[in-house]
């Protein structure tokens, strides 16, 4: 309820970080769609987790809805925290299940990167579904 709450009060733009849509994977701390929703119409954003624990279990539990969700995914071939590789076959597994995933990757370690990174995003949202 309090995301809810705070997504209510909002002024300013909103930002999940971290997170998964409860969709692909229902878990706790994932966000159901209505929140995601809720986040857009503040002018948010919902900084999607790049990796996936139990890619096996999230993938037997698969919503049809989550296939017809967008991601963005961009990745760091530097990162000292998530491994590159690791997390590239786990994209390339999510895409081989149906995922619609706009995958980026950039010479860089755990970090967002001023351009081009923050265009490839900002373009990502603004068009929408």
């Amino acid at each position: 309820r309090t995301a809810r709450d705070v997504l209510a009060m909002a002024r300013r733009p909103v930002i999940f970080s971290h997170s998964n849509p409860a969709t692909v994977r229902p878990h706790p701390r994932n966000i159901p769609d209505e929140l995601i929703r809720a986040c857009a119409e503040t002018g948010g954003v919902v900084g999607i987790s790049g990796y996936v624990f139990e890619l096996d279990a999230a993938l037997a539990e698969l919503s049809p809805v989550a296939k017809e969700q967008r991601f963005f995914v961009s990745h760091g071939t530097m990162d000292p925290i998530v491994a590159f590789a690791r997390t590239k076959s786990q994209i390339q597994k999510l895409e081989s299940a149906g995922l619609r995933i706009e995958w980026h990757e950039f010479h860089k370690p755990h970090t967002i990167l001023e351009n081009p990174e923050m265009d490839l995003i900002r373009n990502f949202v603004a068009a929408g579904r």
